[in-house]
């Protein structure tokens, strides 16, 4: 996901082992298929005793390659060092916080199935036939509902992305206010709807005025070889990205790095305990907050808050019917 390759099938133009791969993983799904009316379950079964040695070898050795081909890639895409960054800091990555993301959850109609996967700049994205609250209706929300003796608790990042372009631009004597759009706009003579106005500027509008204030041009200068670096966070930047589309990767990609942290630090929180973790719905999260664990509250704002992130807390019975405390 990094190098924005989602399946095999994007590296056909970066190696020449593809066409060989590809032709061997086909005879393997076909010999696969052909087992199904048979009476064993084929997914719980050995796979590799169903293949003949002559194609698996072949299938093993083509995917190798190719693998290899798309390293050997971006490596010269990004410069053998940063390269070497990169793979350092995947290595120390969260990666693992997807296995916690596959478990059920209560809902008014009774239990449903969770199961996240990344999606483009490590935002999270619900796997298909599983319950969706990245899409479900505001009116609809009050199906989810706690265990029981609990509560719905939701903690909620104000202005995320936005905090995180401030800092990254050293502008963190902004971050103690808690409507920045408002004291930017005071600041700078805006007077008509300053939120709309730097947001549009920050991902495409010209604004001699704020370009002067945020430099946002001098960020973009700081990609070197398709690399944006902050803090030894990496994010891989695509040549043929509009100035608003980096911008907009930069400041994801970096909140998100975040998100990860604090929330892989919170299911840690969580494990063992009477409340449990319902969903990572986009800059927040959504816990089932047991009412003999209220203790739980301080100890989530403790990791969701430091000197550049702020967080709104609600509650409520229900999902849809959550008041902020």
């Amino acid at each position: 996901m990094f190098f924005k390759i989602k399946t095999e099938s994007d590296l056909e133009d970066v190696s020449s082992y593809y066409g060989e791969f590809f032709d061997c993983k086909m005879k393997v799904r076909n010999i696969l298929l052909s087992f199904l009316d048979f009476p064993i379950e084929v997914g719980s079964y050995d796979e590799r005793r169903l293949i003949p040695d002559f194609l698996w070898r072949r299938y093993r050795v083509s995917k190798e390659d190719l693998y290899r081909d798309a390293l050997d890639y971006f490596s010269k895409m990004v410069g053998p060092e940063n390269f070497k960054k990169i793979c350092s800091f995947f290595l120390k990555f969260q990666s693992t916080i997807i296995d916690k993301l596959k478990y059920s959850v209560t809902t008014k109609n009774g239990k449903a199935e969770i199961s996240l996967l990344f999606a483009e700049n490590f935002r999270f994205k619900s796997e298909q036939d599983t319950l969706n609250i990245f899409n479900l209706h505001k009116e609809a929300r009050d199906v989810i509902i706690p265990e029981k003796n609990a509560i719905i608790f939701s903690a909620d990042f104000r202005q995320f992305e936005f905090r995180t372009f401030l800092h990254i631009q050293g502008l963190d004597q902004y971050l103690q206010f808690e409507n920045i759009y408002e004291k930017i706009g005071h600041d700078l003579g805006i007077h008509d709807d300053a939120k709309s106005a730097i947001i549009s500027y920050l991902y495409g509008s010209k604004n001699v005025k704020l370009e002067s204030f945020f430099q946002k041009d001098s960020l973009l200068e700081k990609i070197e070889s398709n690399v944006f670096w902050f803090n030894d966070l990496p994010v891989f930047i695509k040549e043929d990205y509009d100035p608003g589309k980096k911008i907009h990767t930069i400041n994801q990609t970096i909140s998100q790095y975040c998100y990860i942290d604090k929330l892989n630090q919170i299911l840690n929180l969580m494990n063992g305990k009477n409340s449990k973790f319902i969903f990572p719905l986009h800059d927040s999260i959504i816990i089932s907050l047991d009412r003999g664990e209220d203790f739980l509250f301080d100890n989530i704002l403790d990791i969701m808050e430091d000197n550049v992130y702020k967080v709104k807390c609600y509650a409520g019975d229900n999902f849809r019917d959550i008041e902020e405390i």
